[in-house]
């Protein structure tokens, strides 16, 4: 059974990081991942390899967009039972557009979420 893990936050930082790893790791594992950039903009994604490119699986969505959240789920489930698979992991990178209303009223917590 495919193994796949979705991942938001992949088109640069530690969201992506973490997507190079997982298609380095395992050719068994399959990454959606999600960021609101399209796979164009994804950083380094000129150099995955061809292998590694048919293991990924990019969407190009807009986490504040309660609609474009509820399509982007069908499309991850879709493509989950289309080859029998499962949810391995799901991995939150790179939440800072739920944060900015907090730091705009408290300045100092962009210091905390730049630590992280």
């Amino acid at each position: 059974m495919k193994r796949f893990v979705v991942l938001t936050g992949d088109s640069e930082g530690l969201g992506n990081a973490v997507l190079r790893h997982l298609l380095r790791r395992s050719e068994a594992d399959k990454c959606i991942g999600i960021s609101r950039r399209p796979i164009e903009q994804i950083a380094g994604f000129e150099e995955l390899t061809p292998e590694q490119r048919s293991r990924y699986e990019h969407l190009s969505v807009d986490l504040s967009d309660e609609d474009a959240v509820a399509e982007a789920i069908e499309s991850v489930k879709r493509s989950v039972d289309a080859e029998e698979g499962e949810i391995a992991s799901l991995v939150l990178v790179n939440g800072t557009g739920f944060l900015d209303s907090d730091v705009a009223i408290d300045p100092s917590l962009r210091e905390l979420m730049e630590i992280l």
